[in-house]
């Protein structure tokens, strides 16, 4: 009875964490568990209280509260029989209720993530990111306590159906020992993830709080060499051979030296992010590179007698176990504490300690979060398309190439261009005139100077008396007349200067075209350029070329997506230029609309 006393009732709660009563159970059991939410079952009388699911009760054990659960399935028993009406009938007894309870953070998971979202990266430490992730709560429960890492890995989530294993699955790429606490002292509680201490907390031996030992070395879930495997499928499914040296798996060569070589896949197809890939496969090569080492104890908690901290017996605490009879020594981490009866049997408990805890997301998340994957992660396709030129160009007009790179483009396999020179095209004779026209024309003299000189015939001279003469039928009288002899006369024209006007009219007219194709001269060399980037021309082979090489790259070295590209083709004289750009990517579709 002294352990009943000791141990506080357990406190049932409303949805807003008013109490409601003081349970007086007939049984308490728990299993509190290092990797996913902790259980409890506690057996009542149905008059106690009224328990409905979605409730919340405090537990209690000897050293105080085990923390705050939530009411997740009721189940009433009645047992007809005389003996059990009798017993009704005077009030001693009613039907059972068996009431099972969840630990509090399991009000996580009635959350979702719906759609594409990415979190984290450069800049963003893992509090900012578990700070948004938690405010996605449907019900304000949680806040962000204590973090001890201040990483900057990338997270993506899509249709996430479960909030809490999205926020546990943050702690994957940690290669520390890590443990996530709960804090039920606080409102709203408080969530925390701490770096687990090295040092040694609690003890059994064998003949005092040890009964029995089970230790089970399995090397079923051994790997010293992985390669691991993120986003998309067949060449475009995401490596860390960018992060990793240009090599695709990690390895530890001391385990290799004393179990041999063991390779296996690591594969998460929500990892876009080839450095957060890198970690995640780090922790889980941390973890495996052992045998998995189980110690069974069966034996007592002397806590609540000794009052020894040594003696408490609680998850996520290194205990040690030494059985010098055996010459055997186990030291590892309690990951699940059992017990069966805490009011009746308090000191009774079944311990179970590992060299390797399953991760969380391993055990409680990701089984479920895999099997979905396939059915909400879109996991793209490839995609291919065509960039195409043929026109004339010079040395001032060169053939140019823009072409995008979708900023989804996880992968970029090829940017291939290929090109021919041809012979310069004109495409028609003369052309069309639109109407008439007219022309004036004046012209200038300096003016002009002749003289001439006459010469008559020889005349006689002669001079008669008579001037006058009388003409008659068939007769003439003169009265007087005189010949002249032989003279010169001398003419002098002048032409000043002066201008003439000339006018031309152009009546209104066509021209009709004479239409054909005329072929010019075709350039001797071309230059060749992608993004401002010089191609060498010994890289160009008959006209190919790989563009990659020459593409605007980030600082991390990956062709820049999100923006237009541009390969320019310049000649040394008037040509004609035949182009292809071949583009192969591999999309994945997180963005746009559906229309």
């Amino acid at each position: 009875m002294k352990e009943l006393i000791d141990i506080r009732l357990p406190r049932l709660m409303d949805l807003n964490l008013n109490e409601i009563a003081r349970i007086v159970p007939e049984k308490l059991s728990y299993e509190l568990t290092l990797s996913e939410p902790s259980t409890a079952t506690l057996v009542m009388n149905r008059s106690e209280a009224a328990v409905t699911v979605g409730q919340f009760m405090e537990l209690y054990e000897t050293y105080g509260s085990l923390g705050i659960f939530r009411v997740e399935n009721v189940a009433t028993t009645y047992r007809p029989g005389l003996w059990d009406r009798l017993l009704r009938a005077v009030g001693l007894r009613e039907a059972t209720v068996t009431v099972t309870l969840r630990h509090a953070v399991c009000t996580l998971e009635d959350g979702m993530i719906f759609g594409y979202h990415e979190y984290g990266g450069t800049g963003v430490t893992l509090s900012e990111v578990l700070t948004e992730l938690i405010a996605m709560q449907p019900s304000p429960y949680w806040q962000l306590g204590t973090v001890d890492y201040d990483t900057r890995y990338q997270y993506s989530f899509e249709n996430e159906s479960n909030l809490l294993s999205a926020i546990l699955s943050t702690a994957e790429p940690i290669a520390d020992e890590h443990r996530w606490t709960f804090d039920f002292t606080t409102v709203p509680w408080t969530l925390g993830l701490i770096t687990e201490s090295q040092d040694d907390a609690c003890e059994m031996r064998m003949n005092r709080n040890a009964e029995t030992v089970k230790v089970t070395v399995d090397r079923t879930q051994m790997v010293n060499r992985i390669y691991p495997l993120g986003y998309g499928e067949g060449v475009n499914q995401l490596t860390i051979a960018d992060v990793n040296g240009g090599v695709k798996y990690l390895e530890d060569t001391a385990s290799q030296a004393a179990w041999g070589v063991v390779a296996l896949p690591f594969a998460d197809t929500t990892v876009t992010d080839a450095a957060t890939l890198m970690a995640v496969a780090q922790a889980q090569l941390d973890a495996r590179r052992e045998p998995t080492v189980t110690v069974a104890v069966t034996g007592l908690d002397l806590s609540a007698l000794t009052g020894e901290a040594l003696d408490r017996l609680t998850i996520g605490r290194l205990c040690r176990v030494p059985l010098p009879e055996y010459g055997v020594s186990v030291r590892e981490r309690i990951v699940s504490v059992r017990k069966a009866d805490v009011f009746r049997d308090n000191t009774r408990a079944a311990i179970t300690l590992a060299n390797r805890r399953a991760d969380a997301v391993e055990q409680m998340a990701s089984t479920a979060r895999k099997a979905m994957i396939g059915e909400l992660y879109s996991q793209g396709a490839t995609n291919q398309y065509a960039v195409h030129f043929a026109d004339n160009a010079d040395e001032s007009h060169p053939a140019e190439l823009a072409f995008y790179l979708d900023e989804n483009a996880v992968h970029i396999n090829s940017v291939m261009c290929r090109f021919r020179l041809e012979a310069f095209r004109g495409y028609s004779k003369g052309a069309a005139s639109g109407g008439g026209g007219a022309s004036t024309t004046t012209s200038e003299s300096g003016g002009y100077s002749s003289g001439v000189k006459y010469t008559g015939n020889k005349l006689d001279s002669d001079t008669h008396g008579a001037s006058n003469y009388t003409e008659g039928p068939n007769q003439t009288t003169y009265t007087g007349h005189k010949h002249v002899d032989e003279h010169v006369h001398a003419l002098t024209v002048t032409t000043p200067s002066h201008t003439h006007g000339v006018n031309v009219s152009i009546p209104a007219h066509t021209h009709p075209p004479e239409l054909g194709i005329l072929t010019g001269g075709t350039a001797g060399s071309v230059t060749v350029t992608v993004d401002g980037n010089p191609v060498p021309a010994e890289a160009i082979q008959n006209g190919d070329f790989d563009a990659v090489p020459y593409l605007d790259k980030d600082d991390g070295g990956k062709i820049v997506r999100g923006t237009w590209h541009e390969m320019t083709i310049t000649p040394d004289a008037n040509t004609r230029i035949v182009a292809d750009l071949h583009v192969k990517t591999f999309i994945r579709s997180i963005s746009g609309g559906n229309y």
